[in-house]
């Protein structure tokens, strides 16, 4: 029996102001000092460790606020319990689980990777400047359909930094059902990784794509690691995939007879044949504005913006002090 159903669960969605937290205190006291009884060879003839945090409780379990003392570490599993505009108890949980108190365990990739930037042989030679900036894109791909994003940057050849962060799956009704139903996996997951070089008074500049497939999604968590290398090799494959005025035809990096669109800033779809008329306005001038990137697990009602150098935020408005 956990100490949490022990106390009862009736306070964990509403309580008062916490006080000082004294009767955890005093708990930890009755610890010490049985230790340093210990220490000392002295016998003890007084009451068990067990039947003094026995009464403790009891007497908890009759005053709300102590009763939450006790309580407030074990409401969220693997989370931070936080208090609401309600007064109401919230549960900030980590990529591994979810839930109202965290309790469920969470589907998801673990991903890491590094940009190996030291071969990288294109227009761009200034990338390997030690000031220079890569910003790397991540998508998490259901056909598609992009379910998640992240973003990191790469500082040149000289500062190698591994990067790791999480991929949850979608838990809607839909892609619960289609896990239950294709219990050996879709197939149909991806990560793509775009690199843009960095300018200050213009938009991104696209360097590289590399896209990999999800083999094991059946799995409950996965451990997806690459390297992300620049492709050396002297082959003049021709793109020839046709994708429109607003579009440019780029082959993929680990894939190289592989070709994919990509779309100018607010252009989107598979040959960039549409536009968001929200990214007249939306991003940062100087930003890339793509729209239906943000990943629906995030509401992908708005688009996202990839940042110029020395410019951050949701939208790109924010900029560093120097």
């Amino acid at each position: 029996m956990t100490l949490t159903k022990y106390i009862g669960s009736s306070i964990i969605s509403t309580y008062k102001q916490l006080p000082v937290l004294s009767f955890i205190d005093n708990i930890q006291q009755i610890f010490t000092a049985r230790h340093v009884q210990k220490q000392m060879q002295t016998t003890d003839t007084g009451k068990s460790d067990d039947m003094i945090i026995d009464e403790l409780l009891t007497s908890a379990r009759k005053n709300r606020e102590k009763m939450l003392l006790v309580e407030l570490p074990f409401i969220c599993n693997r989370g931070i319990p936080i208090k609401d505009k309600d007064g109401q108890t919230r549960c900030l949980c980590s990529p591994s689980y979810y839930g109202d108190y965290c309790e469920f365990h969470a589907d998801r990739i673990s991903v890491v990777t590094h940009l190996n930037l030291t071969k990288y042989n294109g227009n761009y030679t200034i990338v390997n400047n030690q000031n220079s900036t890569v910003l790397v894109s991540c998508t998490f791909r259901y056909a598609e359909r992009i379910v998640d994003r992240h973003e990191f940057y790469a500082h040149s050849t000289a500062k190698a930094t591994k990067q790791k962060f999480y991929f949850s799956y979608s838990r809607t009704a839909e892609f619960q059902k289609q896990k239950r139903i294709q219990r050996h996996g879709t197939q149909l997951y991806s990560i793509r990784f775009e690199a843009f070089y960095l300018q200050s008074a213009h938009h991104p500049v696209l360097l590289a794509m590399w896209q990999f497939p999800i083999d094991f999604d059946f799995l409950p968590a996965f451990r997806f690691a690459k390297i992300l290398h620049f492709n050396t090799k002297n082959q003049n494959y021709s793109c020839d995939l046709i994708c429109g005025p607003y579009g440019k035809c780029i082959r993929l990096e680990n894939e190289i007879k592989k070709t994919i669109c990509t779309c100018q800033s607010g252009w989107y779809g598979d040959r960039c044949e549409l536009y968001d008329e929200q990214c007249k306005e939306f991003c940062h001038p100087q930003a890339l504005c793509r729209p239906q990137e943000r990943g629906f697990i995030n509401g992908d009602r708005r688009p996202a913006c990839l940042c110029p150098h020395l410019w951050f935020g949701p939208t790109c408005h924010l900029t560093y002090l120097e």
